[in-house]
C-alpha cells in the first residue's frame, strides 16, 4: 500500500512497462532476468523471435552463428564439497554439453556492484575451471550487466581479474562483457517489419523489454 508514507517511497515513480515491474530497475531481481534472458534465446518458445537473437548472441560471443545450442541455467562446474560449489548463472555449448566445440559460461555484474572481490573471484573460477573441463572447445565467459554500454562498463573491469575483454573470436580462451541494452537491441532488430513475433500481446511485452534494457543505468525523470 502506498498511501502517504514516506521513506521507501520517497523517490518512488510509476511505471507502465511490465518487465520493469517485474525484474526491477535500480535493483534487478538477477534470478528472473536470467529465465527470461534463456527465453529470449530459445528458438522453440513463444516469443515469435524464432533464432534472430540467438544468432546475435553467437556472433557476438564466437564471431559466428550456430544451428544447434543447447541452454542450461544454473551449470553446475565444480562437485559440491562441504555444501559448497561453483555454479554458474547459465550456460550455453555447441553442439551439445558432452562434447562442445564452443562453449559460453555465462554470470553478472551488478552496476551497484560492480568492484566486488567475491564477485571477480568467482567469474576468474568459471572461466578457468570451463577450461579444466572442456580443454579442447573455444570457451567465453559471458558476463551480463545492467551498466549501460559507454556510461559505467568503462569502470567495472578498473580491477584486472580477468585480463583484456576477448576481441580476437579464433582465441580458445576469453571473456565478453554484454550490457542488457545490447540484448535489448537485438531483440528490437528481430522485431523489425518481417519478423515472425507472434502476436500483438507479445509484441507489447518484447517492446517494453527493449525499453527496459536501453533504460538501465540512466536516471529515470518524472
Amino acid at each position: 500500500m502506498r498511501g502517504n508514507s514516506r521513506g521507501a517511497y520517497d523517490n518512488w515513480v510509476p511505471t507502465t512497462n511490465i518487465v520493469e515491474a517485474v525484474l526491477g530497475r535500480k535493483h534487478l531481481k538477477w534470478d528472473a532476468s536470467w529465465r527470461l534472458f534463456a527465453w529470449l534465446l530459445d528458438p522453440k518458445e513463444g516469443h515469435g523471435l524464432g533464432e534472430k537473437v540467438l544468432e546475435s548472441f553467437c556472433l557476438y560471443t564466437f564471431g559466428q552463428a550456430f544451428p544447434l545450442c543447447p541452454i542450461k541455467l544454473e551449470y553446475q562446474l565444480s562437485p559440491v564439497k562441504d555444501g559448497k560449489g561453483k555454479w554458474a548463472d547459465h550456460a550455453l555449448a555447441v553442439p551439445s554439453f558432452d562434447a562442445p566445440t564452443h562453449i559460453a559460461i555465462m554470470d553478472d555484474i551488478d552496476r551497484n556492484t560492480p568492484g566486488s572481490r567475491r564477485k571477480l573471484d568467482n567469474l576468474a573460477a568459471y572461466r578457468s575451471l570451463a577450461g579444466e573441463r572442456f580443454p579442447g572447445a573455444i570457451i567465453r565467459l559471458v558476463v551480463l550487466t545492467n551498466a549501460s554500454e559507454g556510461n559505467s562498463i568503462p569502470t567495472i573491469y578498473g580491477d584486472a581479474a580477468l585480463g583484456p575483454e576477448a576481441e580476437e573470436f579464433w582465441t580458445t580462451d576469453g571473456w565478453k562483457l554484454l550490457p542488457f541494452g545490447t540484448v535489448g537491441t537485438w531483440v528490437a532488430e528481430a522485431m523489425s517489419p518481417g519478423s515472425s513475433a507472434a502476436s500483438n500481446k507479445m509484441n507489447l511485452f518484447l517492446s517494453d523489454f527493449v525499453e527496459w534494457s536501453h533504460s538501465l543505468d540512466h536516471p529515470k525523470t518524472n
